[in-house]
Parts: C-alpha cells; sequence; structure tokens
C-alpha cells in the first residue's frame, strides 16, 4: 500500500497489528545523506493513532536516530 500517512486515517485498516514498523523520514537522516520531499516532526509521529492499530500485546519498532530516543521514547 503506497499512501501518505500523515493524511491517511490507519483506522481504516481495520486490523489489529502484532508488530508495527515506524520508520519516519526525520530530519536529521538529512546529514547522512538520506533526502525526503518532506520530514516529519515527532508531534506529527505522535499522531499517527498507533494504538488504534495495535493489538492488546504487540511490538512496537520506531527508527528515531540519535537524537531522537527520547521522543520515541514518549511516542
Amino acid at each position: 500500500m503506497n499512501c501518505d500517512l500523515l493524511s491517511y486515517n490507519l483506522v481504516n485498516l481495520q486490523n489489529q497489528f502484532d508488530v508495527i514498523l515506524i520508520e519516519p523520514p526525520l530530519h536529521e537522516y538529512q546529514s547522512q545523506g538520506i533526502v525526503h520531499e518532506k520530514y516529519w516532526s515527532w508531534d506529527e509521529i505522535s499522531q499517527l493513532q498507533i494504538d488504534k492499530i495495535a493489538s492488546h500485546r504487540a511490538f512496537l519498532w520506531i527508527w528515531c536516530g540519535c537524537e531522537g530516543l527520547d521522543a520515541a521514547r514518549e511516542v
């Protein structure tokens, strides 16, 4: 599925997932040569409503870079 996760309502998936991987386009990756059209803020990442699609017991991995570890824990 190819969609913009910032505008797509994840609840439309009508599914609960045991494993979720979030690899957001973070601005800090630009220094490593990874260029995106738009970079996400941690506020935008927290608005993804992951709790709506995660099973009661689920694994969640978030690529957070070096600078975003505390923000990822908050999310």
